[in-house]
């Protein structure tokens, strides 16, 4: 859950994941650099070095998906409620071609 809450964390994330099992889990650390750059310490241990322009990348793409994300819902808030309609009564040959006692005609 913390790569919701720090988008550093969940850039580390996206840019780790070619480079790790899905058994290994998220990045333990993350660092950015002075050249804009991403130093990833690895769920298994390693360390993985991002150039600014691999980063660059990473956070357009995570921008996309949020964008895409964003008006998905918004365009599901905004579908009309479907309402059903009423189950047609069930007919004579359902029930073996009987009457039953409150189809009779009591005249």
């Amino acid at each position: 859950m913390a790569a919701q809450a720090n988008p550093d964390l969940l850039l580390a994330q996206t840019l780790a994941a070619p480079f790790t099992p899905r058994s290994q889990g998220n990045p333990l650390a993350c660092r950015r650099t002075t050249g804009g750059g991403l130093v990833v310490i690895a769920g298994d241990g390693r360390k993985l070095w991002f150039s600014a322009e691999e980063v660059a990348a990473a956070k357009k793409e995570l921008t996309a998906k949020k964008a895409q994300a964003e008006k998905a819902a918004a365009a599901s808030q905004k579908r009309a409620p479907v309402r059903l309609a009423p189950a047609p009564p069930p007919s004579r040959q359902e029930y073996g071609g009987l009457v039953r006692r409150d189809e009779e005609d009591w005249t």
